[in-house]
């Protein structure tokens, strides 16, 4: 990245953001794992005795708030506004793209309850009270997917006011993925519970 071979001029900047994420990782996947350890008083343990209501609205919160507030809004409407790159969500990797991907990529393996084909998604509970709702979303979620997969890289050149096509790309995303969020609201009033208010 910063030999005399490096090709881009901000080899600099990326060897040195590789350098910091090498050295945080290890200690991030330790604590992700501590939290899921079966053995210990973690998230993981807590979260599965709570009562199965109680555990269908932490989910659907999870849901509502990534698809609508931290994806729609935070990741994108702000970088969308500003066309700086410096408001992009991994400015420092220029891995925007694949990020918004994968947040969705997350919503919809929740939803469906993939990759463990042997328990249930959120789709399947929605569903037993409400199937034309459960479709409508697996749906909005599928079509966000397919939205953020045509995002196309840098995600810096995307938000620029001179690339109307990466813009209404973008911008395109955006709205599905607020009507992903109400769909989801949807559901969360079909059970009973209130719209959690994002903080």
């Amino acid at each position: 990245l910063t030999d005399e071979t490096a090709t881009a001029p901000n080899g600099d900047r990326r060897a040195q953001y590789l350098a910091i994420v090498a050295d945080l990782l290890p200690g991030h996947l330790a604590q992700v794992a501590a939290a899921w350890d079966p053995d210990g008083g973690s998230y993981r343990a807590a979260f599965l005795a709570a009562e199965p209501a109680e555990g269908l609205r932490r989910v659907l919160t999870g849901m509502i708030v990534l698809s609508g507030f931290e994806t729609g809004g935070e990741r994108l409407q702000t970088a969308f506004d500003s066309a700086d790159q410096e408001d992009e969500h991994s400015c420092f990797s220029d891995n925007t793209h694949r990020d918004m991907v994968r947040d969705i990529d997350g919503i919809l393996a929740v939803f469906r309850g993939v990759p463990d084909t042997a328990g249930h998604g959120v789709r399947d509970v929605i569903a037993a009270r409400d199937a034309a709702l459960a479709a409508a979303i697996d749906a909005r979620i599928a079509e966000s997917q397919r939205l953020a997969n045509a995002l196309q890289p840098p995600f810096d050149r995307e938000i620029r006011f001179d690339n109307p096509e990466g813009r209404a790309r973008i911008e395109a995303l955006i709205v599905s993925l607020k009507t992903q969020e109400s769909l989801l609201e949807d559901a969360f009033r079909l059970f009973g519970l209130d719209v959690p208010a994002v903080e």
